[in-house]
């Protein structure tokens, strides 16, 4: 991959742009291609140790500084077995681990003003809330926000021990990295208009009886969700497999022990004499499909019942250079959405911008009614190996629905419908 970070283009370019916003004046830089970026501006507070974030308060003045460098990212493990192959800096940004990574980097087109009213993109970056950082390479979006006049932002957040540490005595709340995301995406609300985005509007939903309605209501006109098809790969190596036992208890640390009893019934039990790979890829096809595939389908599902457009995906093929194990695993299409052009080769070019342009096609579609591939939730959009796009027969969907038997309320009646 081309492994120019945008600190990098920013330092060497002399220009600076300066957004005013209700906390004081912000100055960024200019990328290469001419995006605006400001990198690492504050969402909140700097966070105490096991404490919920707290919001910029009024009066507070952002530091008179240039926002143009990647600092910091969250401490974190250091065992990503996702980043194989990939620099740590590329993974992570060109600064140096923080309990203090509560920004957001911003990247808007190059002629933006605060009446602009760009399409807003928001991109919380994965890694099992483990790992990760608002920098990483593949998710840097200057040539997107250019290309597709969209202004993006990406949220730091706390990780591992530091986001997600709960316990009773002492009293641990938990959850403290979805309670920054929270917080950021209403610091996104209240600012992002002063760089050159459509004003935003987030509220808490209902997702029980009349969800359906109440999405609408809240200004949502319809989801856009799907997952790649080898993700198998990824939680093969998640946790160590000497012996078969040893599946059984890595899956409990993701599902109380009955719903696991009624998972494993679901899959032929591996051979009494499987080797280490064996086991591997046992455990890995459990837990990817019950944390990914199936949710995945079973949130569609459930949408469609309820009448909420719902656009499924699945993407069959990414960039061979940025899987070293030749796996398509979440993350690895990143390159796509973000449209990284120095990291991508000519017809990867091309694939990546009919991705992007299909995707947008059908979900205009979708919310006007017109999509009859959507509606069907056996079919799906795809991203071939060939790289072309085109709906196709969900081939897995019967077998992953034998999953729904481990779930409590779940029964025939309930995906008759479907």
């Amino acid at each position: 991959m081309a492994r120019v970070h945008l600190q990098d283009e920013l330092i060497k370019s002399a220009d600076r742009i300066t957004v005013q916003t209700q906390f004081g004046p912000i100055k960024g830089g200019r990328a290469a291609n001419g995006a605006a970026v400001f990198l690492e501006v504050p969402y909140a507070l700097p966070p105490g140790r096991f404490e919920d974030p707290k919001p910029l308060p009024p009066g507070f003045q952002y530091e008179d500084k240039e926002y143009v460098y990647e600092s910091k990212y969250c401490a974190q493990p250091t065992n990503d077995g996702q980043g194989a192959g990939i620099p740590r800096e590329d993974r992570l940004g060109l600064g140096k681990p923080s309990e203090d990574p509560l920004y957001v980097n911003i990247v808007s087109p190059p002629n933006f003003t605060p009446n602009s009213k760009y399409a807003v993109k928001v991109y919380i970056h994965g890694g099992f809330l483990q790992f990760g950082s608002p920098h990483g390479l593949s998710a840097q979006a200057p040539y997107v926000a250019v290309e597709r006049s969209e202004v993006w932002v990406n949220i730091g957040y706390r990780l591992s021990v530091f986001g997600f540490l709960a316990c009773d005595n002492p009293r641990v709340e938990g959850n403290f990295g979805f309670k920054d995301q929270w917080l950021a995406l209403l610091w996104i609300r209240d600012n992002i208009a002063k760089f050159g985005a459509c004003q935003v509007t987030l509220r808490t939903y209902s997702a029980q009886a009349g969800s359906a309605r109440a999405l609408r209501g809240k200004g949502m006109r319809s989801i856009v969700v799907g997952d790649l098809t080898e993700e198998w790969y990824l939680y093969s190596i998640a946790h160590p497999v000497n012996a078969a036992q040893d599946v059984v208890h890595n899956v409990r640390r993701y599902y109380p022990h009955d719903v696991v009893d009624k998972m494993l019934a679901c899959y032929p039990a591996p051979p009494e004499d499987a080797d280490q790979k064996q086991l591997e890829r046992y455990m890995g096809d459990i837990l990817a499909d019950g944390q990914v595939h199936f949710p995945v389908r079973l949130f569609a599902r459930d949408l469609l019942n309820a009448g909420f457009p719902v656009l499924r995906y699945e993407i069959r093929w990414t960039p061979e250079q940025y899987r070293p194990y030749g796996y398509v695993t979440h993350g690895t299409d990143r390159l796509l959405w973000t449209l990284r052009l120095p990291a991508l080769e000519p017809v990867q070019i091309v694939a990546a911008r009919t991705w992007l342009d299909i995707i947008d096609a059908e979900t205009k579609s979708l919310e006007a009614g017109m999509n009859v591939n959507a509606r069907d939730p056996k079919k799906v959009l795809a991203l071939k190996e060939d790289k072309t796009v085109a709906w196709k027969d969900d081939d897995r969907w019967d077998h992953l629905m034998r999953l729904r038997t481990a779930l409590p309320g779940e029964n025939d009646t309930a995906v008759g419908r479907l």
